[in-house]
């Protein structure tokens, strides 16, 4: 124990104890955020793994009203979600896009002006 000539020992020993909480209650703090910051990502991941599903059973559903002979299925690729563009005659993957791309895709369907403007400036 270092002892400090001029102080009391006692309010060295508070100090040091208030110190020791703070220290404790900081890692305390990091733990639980790092906690909630995981079950963030994966409640996360739950939302857009059901979202991406919706919007492949909406793409489908639009596709096969319009009479287009293409579908669309969940994929993966290296570990990411990616969503594959099937011929159903040849039934061969077409095209491989990232989950975005089908999402825009949607959006752009159910928005008029996205028929006719691909990009707004």
């Amino acid at each position: 124990m270092v002892r400090i000539q001029g102080v009391d020992p006692i309010l060295v020993d508070r100090i040091r104890e208030i110190s020791r909480k703070t220290v404790l209650e900081t890692e305390q703090i990091k733990r639980i955020e790092a906690r909630d910051s995981e079950q963030k990502e994966r409640r996360e991941r739950r939302q857009n793994k059901s979202s991406l599903e919706e919007c492949i059973d909406k793409l489908n559903q639009l596709f096969k009203k319009a009479g287009a002979s293409i579908r669309f299925a969940r994929a993966t690729k290296d570990g990411q979600a990616m969503v594959d563009v099937i011929d159903i005659h040849k039934k061969v993957v077409i095209a491989q896009v990232l989950p975005d791309r089908a999402f825009e895709l949607l959006r752009t369907i159910h928005d008029p002006k996205g028929i006719i403007l691909n990009n707004t400036i």
